[in-house]
């Protein structure tokens, strides 16, 4: 098989022959690597060095970091060996916040839109934002670009401020069982970075087709089927803020009743960042979620077999795998390629066990607080439906307004406890209880580094706020995010805070204020 090395800044590139073996680990949503060794008496081994790329096919691309020279024996016995990452993998960054914010955060985005506007802010050589170019620097790689914006997976809020980039981006992904990729355009000198959803090809129940991984059928030579328990904890010691004997602690566990003997395995989870002792129980659910017992599945693919991958499957596709205790559904997540000099390829699928079931697991385990509230609103906790609250409004059109004015929320999406009245632009708490506040204005028509921001006011009084600097005349965007303590009938509306004169704010599809009960009093 011939490979090539390609300079990294797509320059120009080598040809590669005679490779004893090479080991291409694709990975959906985590970090793909590849091994290549080669005969040190080959001539264009001196080609392969660190900080090229690797080409294998337009699907297996990577970034070489490592060259290992093994010698066993005489020269004839020298092997070099190059290892690196996938091609998605450069993103050595951190999450830098926007300039005049405490962190970079986003309010009810898509998934896809969090993830490449992230690539775009902090690597992208040609980043757009919000429509903006942005000023070239030395954090950004040049012909790095991002795949235009298609706005999948759910909308979501995020927040991240000086975190490793790849993790965060992957942790998102993988949250919504999408992936990250990257192609090469060499004729264009650019790699460009997209996100990846997998199709659903599981055998359903009640539907023809579908595609099955069995021994049976000989879609498969070899199917691995392993439970481990090794980091498996089942209740969660959970400590909240203070001191000493006067520390709160709180015991989570995840079964009907305390587990005890050997069966018991317990962690330790610090939580000192929570105020409320009521929300230990969540932080504690969420540590258990997070070190369950472990349920992993792969198989060894039959490249000669029906299925052809690419065609009947490929990376990041939900199928199903016929196991001798059962058939399960579960989405492909990692491909290892094997190829040895003079024997038969072979693809290794890593295959995450019960998607489905995982999912609705860590969503639970990440919102058991809002869950719970759902419960009590619907009735079925037999709480009072004025306790879930839920508000979103926005502006109708383009409005023209100035410094200290009421912003002219005029238009509701939804308000669950019929609370907001659309004359007074205000919302009237319905119960006790600690409320988030969201919102964000779109200011069309900043003075450059004028600053532009939205004030909180409850019953007449300022209560805090959020503003951020203009950079440029051509947008602004101040975004406010915040918990506070409401009574009942509380009353709260939101004003601009500018130092200009009048400025023309952004209709509804960029400007927007939400309220979510998160603790009910009452």
């Amino acid at each position: 098989m011939n490979i090539r090395v390609i300079e990294n800044d797509l320059s120009g590139y080598k040809i590669i022959a005679g490779a004893e073996s090479i080991v291409f680990t694709q990975a959906f949503n985590s970090r793909g690597s590849f091994e290549v060794a080669i005969n040190a008496n080959n001539p264009t081994a001196k080609y392969l060095s660190e900080d090229k790329l690797l080409w294998i096919d337009s699907e297996k691309i990577g970034y070489i970091n490592s060259i290992i020279r093994d010698r066993k024996g005489g020269k004839a016995e020298e092997y070099i060996i190059a290892r690196g990452v996938e091609l998605k993998d450069q993103l050595d960054r951190i999450t830098y916040p926007d300039s005049g914010l405490d962190a970079d955060s986003y309010t009810n985005e898509y998934l896809e839109t969090i993830i490449k506007s992230l690539i775009q802010k902090n690597a992208s050589g040609t980043a757009v934002i919000s429509g903006v170019a942005t000023a070239a620097s030395a954090r950004q790689i040049a012909g790095l670009k991002v795949a235009a914006d298609e706005q999948r997976g759910l909308r979501i809020d995020y927040s991240t401020k000086y975190k490793d980039l790849s993790k965060e981006i992957y942790s998102l992904l993988l949250s919504q069982q999408m992936g990250l990729k990257a192609s090469l355009d060499i004729e264009n000198g650019s790699i460009i970075f997209d996100v990846a959803a997998g199709e659903d090809k599981r055998a359903q129940e009640g539907k023809a087709g579908g595609t099955v991984l069995s021994l049976k059928t000989k879609t498969a030579l070899e199917i691995v089927d392993t439970t481990d328990k090794q980091n498996y904890k089942n209740l969660s010691v959970t400590a909240g803020q203070g001191e000493g004997a006067g520390r709160p602690i709180l015991e989570v566990y995840t079964e009907e009743s305390e587990p005890s003997g050997y069966g018991r395995r317990e962690v330790f989870t610090e939580a000192r960042d929570i105020e409320s002792e009521e929300e230990l129980a969540t932080r504690g659910a969420q540590k258990l979620s997070e070190i369950s017992i472990t349920r992993a599945i792969s198989a060894n693919a039959n490249t000669a077999g029906a299925y052809k991958i690419g065609v009947d499957y490929k990376l990041g596709d939900f199928v199903s795998v016929d196991t001798d205790t059962g058939l399960y559904d579960v989405q492909i997540v990692g491909m290892k390629h094997l190829f040895k000099r003079d024997e038969a390829s072979a693809v290794e699928l890593m295959l995450n066990y019960d998607v489905d079931a995982r999912l609705a697991a860590l969503i639970t385990a990440k919102h058991m607080d809002y869950d719970a509230l759902v419960a009590a609103g619907t009735g079925g906790g037999g709480g009072n439906p004025a306790s879930l609250c839920a508000l979103s409004v926005a502006m109708s059109a383009n409005t023209s307004t100035a410094n200290g004015n009421t912003l002219n929320f005029n238009t509701i999406l939804y308000d669950t406890a019929a609370k907001y009245n659309t004359s007074a632009k205000e919302f009237a708490a319905p119960v006790d209880g600690l409320y988030e506040i969201k919102a964000q204005i779109y200011v069309q028509t900043p003075m450059d580094r004028n600053y532009y921001g939205i004030e909180v006011y409850v019953n007449g009084a300022l209560h805090s706020g959020s503003w951020r600097y203009a950079s440029g005349t051509a947008w602004c965007i101040p975004i406010l995010t915040k918990d506070i303590l409401l009574a009942a009938d509380d009353v709260v509306k939101l004003k601009a805070k500018f130092n200009d004169t009048k400025v023309v704010i952004a209709n509804n599809t960029y400007t927007w204020w939400q309220m979510t009960l998160k603790r009910d009093d009452s």
